[in-house]
């Protein structure tokens, strides 16, 4: 019987948690009540998010730029093996 009420009570809270949107699975408490967050939590919520982009901006320049260097160092590679065997045809 107890586990029918729990399995009619998460059937229900989970189709509230659906049809509102700022209302996560991991928002309703145990007992099937919604907790609202907090505005710190809030606030928390969104600098975490907010620096879990700035990371994957770090991220992403430090790869671009280690792109960059491998590209240009093969460059200077091929240039100065243009000008080793153009050296060596010269002699």
């Amino acid at each position: 019987m107890k586990t029918v009420l729990l399995a009619i009570l998460l059937i229900s809270t989970t189709a509230m948690a659906q049809s509102d949107s700022s209302i996560h699975l991991d928002d309703i408490n145990l007992d099937g009540r919604i907790h609202r967050r907090t505005s710190m939590e809030k606030m928390e919520m969104k600098r975490r998010k907010l620096e879990r982009r700035t990371l994957k901006r770090m991220y992403m320049m430090m790869e671009y730029r280690r792109y960059q260097s491998e590209m240009m160092l093969m460059m200077q590679t091929e240039q100065a093996m243009k000008m080793a065997f153009n050296n060596i045809g010269n002699q």
